[in-house]
């Protein structure tokens, strides 16, 4: 993660709603673990309390902290790629000036992703960020107290997502792939 931590995530919108989402999506044979229980789990590496668990209690809880991790790791990489193609160097800088706002945009998406429509605010908050990332990477939009690239003129024709260990995608290949002589961005 690298612009927040799965501890803050938690803590934002609190506990319970990870227990209830994240766990009632990946293995719903266990809704006796509590939000108390998981925040307990994710800050604590104590053998002892560990230890108190149930098998299936960690099982369901290693599940919902790997799914915590998972959609803010692609909630950060969609905030980079429309960074990007605002023209910001990524990942962007925080300080003290515009931390709270990058998590905010980064942490909404990805409470959507876990919980969906199964919480109103959260599909009304994701739809803000994404408007706002649509923005940003249109420059209609910028990242309080971050400057823009002045040497950034790539222009985006369309975008794509790859996932590859191999990747043997360039600004050339994926131009023929696409049959657009357009300058792609270099991948």
């Amino acid at each position: 993660m690298n612009y927040g931590e799965l501890i803050e995530f938690g803590d934002r919108f609190g506990w319970d709603e990870f227990s209830q989402t994240a766990i009632r999506e990946r293995d719903a044979r266990n809704k006796d673990v509590s939000g108390a229980m998981l925040e307990n789990y994710a800050k604590t590496l104590d053998p002892i309390e560990i230890a108190s668990y149930n098998p299936q209690q960690v099982a369901a809880m290693d599940a919902a902290l790997a799914s915590m991790t998972q959609v803010t790791n692609e909630a950060e990489g969609l905030f980079d790629s429309k960074a990007h193609a605002g023209g910001y160097t990524v990942p962007v800088a925080i300080d003290t000036c515009n931390d709270d706002f990058i998590k905010g945009i980064i942490y909404n998406i990805a409470r959507y992703k876990l919980a969906g429509d199964y919480i109103r605010s959260a599909k009304e908050n994701y739809e803000m960020a994404l408007q706002w990332l649509t923005d940003l990477a249109n420059r209609k939009a910028s990242i309080p107290c971050v400057e823009r690239d002045s040497d950034s003129t790539t222009t985006i024709v369309g975008t794509i997502g790859v996932t590859s260990e191999k990747s043997g995608f360039n600004s050339d290949n994926m131009a023929r792939y696409y049959g657009r002589y357009e300058r792609y961005p270099k991948l």
